[in-house]
């Protein structure tokens, strides 16, 4: 306790607490987030490292709110890192383009539109551009390159129902085809069979794998291109059911490029026999049972009953294809590399090097 004396009324006593750091000094301050008593600089930055550097940081941080940078010196700062980084051989370029301008800082902005709406914000002929680039493949350059399942082989011998497995999950509870139909088959079904495998590849492709954030355009371009699913395919062999399916694929903006590669990942599927098909159906049933778990994303009802349809077909292929041999896989993969041999003669020879080396016969 220590006195004083005050003006008028005598000695006056005050009490002062010891420093809760050091125990030894009277203690002077208190710390301005958790009230603790101290008496030197050194006890305070040892009484709570956790509330000292978070002191400190936020009154950096709001010493940094406070300061203005004006847009002379946003422009000199850019200069001064283009002048460290940017190659002697562009620095002619400097003169004319040191800073942002006002037209690209709002063109930046868009980065937090979302995806739908950013057509909306390309002029006239950067939309044909866009278009242009997407109709011929060529944007398909800028993707991260994917790698297809049936291009490992790893699946002829891997658990494929695991869960970290990257192959598609195995359809299961599909009866067998005696319990579908008492019926005969119709011969054709191999036909149609080989015009849905190609439809599905070409989907993959096209949307470069990633069918999960579209789903319902993935669903909707496998409808479109496949007339199997529509009831539409007759008596005709897989080599022109595939070719009236390139053609629709054609009309349906994809490039003749693409629609023709995909046949070589149509004969990956066939070479891994029943396999390969039993991945390929159960994937495009999971396409089909996603789509249909998020039904308000069809335009119409139609689509969904057609979805729906499908759905069940893909069921009697699964079935069907649990009764083919590997003799009859054998056939048909021949037929299919003979009719890519001769339709690779068809795209013209100054296609880009990635599509023309996508057209060579698998391994």
């Amino acid at each position: 306790t220590q006195s004083t004396w005050g003006r008028s009324f005598g000695p006056t006593y005050v009490m002062q607490s010891v420093c809760a750091v050091c125990q030894k000094q009277f203690s002077k301050y208190s710390c301005p987030r958790c009230g603790v008593r101290y008496c030197s600089v050194p006890c305070y930055k040892q009484h709570d490292n956790n509330c000292t550097e978070s002191f400190i940081a936020e009154n950096i941080a709001e010493s940094l709110k406070a300061q203005k940078v004006t847009r002379e010196e946003s422009k000199e700062m850019v200069a001064i890192l283009k002048r460290t980084y940017q190659p002697e051989s562009q620095a002619e370029l400097e003169d004319s383009n040191d800073f942002l301008t006002d037209a690209d800082l709002a063109r930046l902005s868009l980065l937090d539109i979302p995806t739908e709406d950013l057509l909306d914000e390309l002029s006239d002929d950067e939309r044909k551009m866009f278009e242009a680039a997407v109709t011929s493949g060529e944007v398909q350059t800028l993707l991260e390159p994917w790698t297809p399942w049936w291009k490992d082989r790893r699946c002829l011998i891997l658990d494929l129902n695991s869960e970290e497995s990257q192959f598609p999950q195995v359809l299961q509870g599909v009866p067998a085809l005696s319990q579908l139909t008492k019926s005969q088959p119709s011969p054709y079904l191999m036909s149609h069979l080989v015009e849905v495998l190609y439809c599905y590849v070409l989907v993959m492709r096209r949307y470069n794998g990633d069918t999960e954030s579209e789903s319902h355009e993935v669903v909707n371009l496998l409808l479109d291109v496949s007339d199997v699913f529509h009831g539409k395919v007759g008596a005709s062999s897989p080599r022109s059911n595939v070719n009236a399916a390139i053609q629709r694929a054609v009309q349906k903006s994809c490039s003749r490029q693409l629609a023709v590669c995909v046949v070589s990942d149509v004969v990956c599927i066939l070479e891994l026999q029943q396999r390969g098909v039993e991945l390929a159906l159960s994937h495009i049933h999971q396409l089909f049972s996603k789509a249909l778990a998020d039904a308000p994303g069809f335009a119409t009802k139609s689509v969904k009953s057609l979805c729906l349809k499908a759905s069940k077909k893909i069921e009697f292929f699964f079935a069907w294809a649990q009764t083919q041999t590997n003799w009859e896989w054998k056939v048909v993969t021949e037929q299919m590399k003979q009719f890519l041999t001769e339709i690779i003669s068809s795209v013209s020879p100054d296609s880009e090097p990635d599509t023309l080396t996508r057209l060579k016969m698998p391994q």
